[in-house]
């Protein structure tokens, strides 16, 4: 089973922020290793993470090919389940804190 959370801004999701900064605070992560572009999963002897930057739309859809995008409004996290969570709950809140954003998991209203 999977866990998603979604890493929100506070207000509009319609605003577009620079990626470049966030990319490098997700290279400075130990936890982390860049897998693509605009993703990043787990380093070795880490819990199976997703992480994935990306432009969602105004109905809150989004997708995401891999290739580089210059601007986004939310980062999308899949996790593999809720065995680690702590792992998962520690790694989120730090994007979130660095983006000043909020983090909602599937489920959340």
């Amino acid at each position: 089973m999977y866990w998603y959370i979604s890493i929100l801004p506070p207000a509009v999701e319609s605003t577009l922020y620079d990626t470049n900064p966030l990319i490098e605070f997700l290279e400075g992560q130990p936890e982390l290793r860049r897998t693509n572009p605009v993703s990043f999963g787990a380093a070795d002897g880490q819990p199976w993470i997703d992480i994935t930057i990306v432009k969602g739309t105004a109905d809150g859809n989004w997708s995401s090919s891999g290739t580089f995008i210059s601007q986004f409004n939310r980062v999308e996290i899949v996790c593999s389940d809720y065995e680690q969570q702590n792992f998962y709950v520690e790694i989120s809140a730090k994007i979130a804190d660095f983006l000043a954003w909020r983090l909602i998991t599937k489920g959340d209203v």
